[in-house]
């Protein structure tokens, strides 16, 4: 396969999504399975939601099932021994997934510290970046995110176990994208598209986008662009670990959110009854009162003036009043000086790497096969596993005798070299380092995470304690930097034209278009009415509606008056034996349209500019 390669610092600046290979080798981490973490969790509550197994059709978060469970109830499940106190047993997991997803680590683990602090982004330029600011999401097979925008920062998720595909979309694509806002959530804006099986007929204009398709494996970091659309799936049981880095641009999208919500809850409270105001907020969403939402509003523009933000989550706490917000934005506003240089550190810290520009969908879709040589690794089957189980603990037996031996001899070396030279010194040294690796590489599989970061602070420490000398203690870590910038592998995915994309659909899902052709007039017609002032509205969800709008100017008999000087009257021409449906959900969504709410931050920010 021809590798098109590029320097890290082009490729940031085009924001497209990369993969950092490699980049979290040193997570601990990386060993947690679900068993692992049930064990650390033990009687813990958790959310999780049950949705259907199926590429057809998804589920909006409202409409799946919630439940409360232990972590031990689902490693039960995913093992077929559910027992009847299981509140998963009537599910069948190859029906039904199971996604406890979206827990911030600090309320997951804030009894157990040491699992926080194995989380760490340094990698990344990002200092200030670890566990505690960090979410986990645990999933069976089948779970997925429905394709949507996150309004704040850019995102690195670390895959920790089992596979992930993610399907990204430019925010150059956003109207191809038929954005909603039902169901309503702070921060994030949702798709109408099923970018599995989509319907071209009823959303013709995402023809037009360009996707990236980006298959993830254990220790793959993924950087997703500010405000990159993605719709994500779990290939197989999986854990992964992200945070969301806030950037100074920021503050102009808490001033759209704040607009936003103050217009959800003007509209929900007017025209929506209790149960349709239930329906339409997504799940663990909860609505402050038009007081508190106007305060807050005032509060963003004050901080969009002064280039000043808060963290992402702010958005999402239940505060009980305006004065709470408003003392909330004051503690956080130290954070911009801090937060204000995080996409700068972030690309200085990759700035002399080369990146490799291929598709990373995992399916060679000319070909039919998937990339397992090179993007994969090598999985063993459970048979496979076991025949090999009793000559693996042979091997293991064999080298762990050898390393013995071999720092035995490293002792005695390091003890008749005392007298010689900082150089000889800092050869034995490195040495044993190199041999300590293997032995840890070689002992890992027999020692839980727990064992092993006390493991590697010991390590550690004996080995910088042997090295008296401070010029060859930042010799020693500047060989580590080095080390771990060699091992380091950066891929920028290639985006897929969209019939290569719809090739993959038929590979994966055995998606097939009903007519090309007819698609390809949908989205010529779609175009056309986008530009076109005399158009016909169907629609497509209530065929029988049919409603054509058309100005309706007499030149010859044309008047003004004070209020309008500029157009005409223009009048609904329909046929009346057709009735016309206009749903709620259509003038929220309509009104809450992103294009909509910014424009309303603009001349709101100009008006108070003057």
């Amino acid at each position: 396969m021809d590798l098109e390669r590029r320097l890290f610092r082009t490729m940031i600046t085009s924001e497209c999504p990369m993969v950092f290979k490699h980049a979290v080798d040193d997570w601990q981490s990386l060993q947690w399975t679900p068993e692992y973490l049930c064990n650390c969790l033990g009687d813990q509550l958790l959310d999780c939601k049950i949705s259907i197994i199926q590429h057809e059709e998804f589920q909006w978060e409202p409409d799946c099932l919630h439940l409360k469970i232990r972590m031990r109830h689902y490693v039960e499940w995913l093992v077929g021994e559910a027992d009847l106190n299981n509140p998963l047993r009537l599910f069948d997991k190859t029906k039904y997934s199971c996604y406890i997803d979206y827990k911030y680590m600090k309320d997951m683990f804030k009894d157990q510290p040491h699992l926080l602090e194995s989380i760490s982004w340094d990698m990344f330029g990002l200092t200030e970046h670890g566990g505690e600011e960090s979410t986990i999401w645990i999933g069976s097979c089948g779970t997925y995110t429905p394709c949507h925008q996150d309004t704040y920062g850019f995102n690195l998720v670390a895959q920790i176990q089992g596979r992930k595909r993610w399907y990204l979309f430019s925010p150059n694509q956003t109207d191809c994208m038929y954005p909603t806002r039902i169901p309503y959530e702070e921060s994030s804006i949702y798709s109408e598209v099923n970018v599995r099986y989509p319907d071209l007929k009823r959303h013709p204009m995402f023809q037009k986008t360009t996707p990236y398709v980006i298959e993830l494996v254990p220790g793959d970091v993924l950087y997703v662009p500010r405000h990159w659309w993605h719709f994500v799936e779990c290939l197989e049981p999986s854990i992964s670990i992200n945070t969301w880095v806030p950037v100074i641009e920021d503050a102009e999208s808490h001033l759209e959110e704040s607009v936003t919500r103050l217009l959800y809850t003007c509209l929900s409270t007017t025209l929506l009854s209790e149960t349709e105001r239930k329906t339409y907020l997504n799940t663990g969403e909860e609505l402050q009162s038009n007081d508190v939402n106007f305060h807050y509003l005032q509060n963003t523009v004050k901080t969009y003036l002064s280039q000043s933000f808060h963290e992402r989550d702010l958005n999402t706490v239940e505060l009980s009043s305006a004065e709470t917000k408003q003392d909330k934005l004051t503690e956080n506003r130290y954070l911009s000086e801090n937060f204000s240089n995080n996409w700068r550190k972030f690309c200085d810290k990759f700035q002399d790497y080369t990146v490799n520009v291929v598709c990373l969908c995992g399916i060679d879709i000319h070909e039919n096969k998937q990339h397992t040589k090179t993007f994969h690794r090598k999985r063993k089957n459970p048979t496979e596993y076991e025949n090999t189980k009793v000559k693996e603990e042979k091997t293991f037996d064999q080298n762990e005798i050898r390393i013995k031996q071999r720092k035995t001899e490293l002792g005695k070396d390091v003890v008749s070299r005392e007298s010689e030279k900082k150089s000889n010194d800092t050869e034995d040294i490195h040495d044993e380092i190199e041999t300590s690796n293997v032995s840890d590489q070689l002992m890992s599989s027999r020692r839980g995470p727990e064992t092993d970061i006390k493991h590697g602070i010991e390590k550690e420490a004996t080995l910088l304690s042997k090295l008296k000398d401070d010029s060859l203690r930042s010799q020693y870590s500047l060989s580590k930097v080095k080390t771990n910038k060699s091992v380091i592998e950066i891929y920028a995915a290639k985006s897929l034209t969209f019939n290569e994309y719809l090739k993959f659909l038929r590979i994966v899902f055995d998606f097939e278009l009903e007519s090309e052709d007819n698609c390809e007039n949908n989205v010529l017609n779609s175009t056309k009415e986008a530009v076109d002032k005399n158009i016909k509205v169907c629609d497509s969800e209530n065929m029988h509606s049919n409603i054509k709008r058309e100005p309706t100017i007499d030149r010859n008999n044309y008047h003004s008056d004070s209020r309008d000087t500029n157009t005409g009257d223009i009048n609904l021409i329909f046929d009346e034996d057709k009735d016309i449906n206009i749903s709620t959900a259509d003038v929220i969504n309509s009104i809450l349209d992103p294009g909509v709410v910014k424009h309303i931050g603009q001349v709101l920010m100009s008006k108070i500019r003057r």
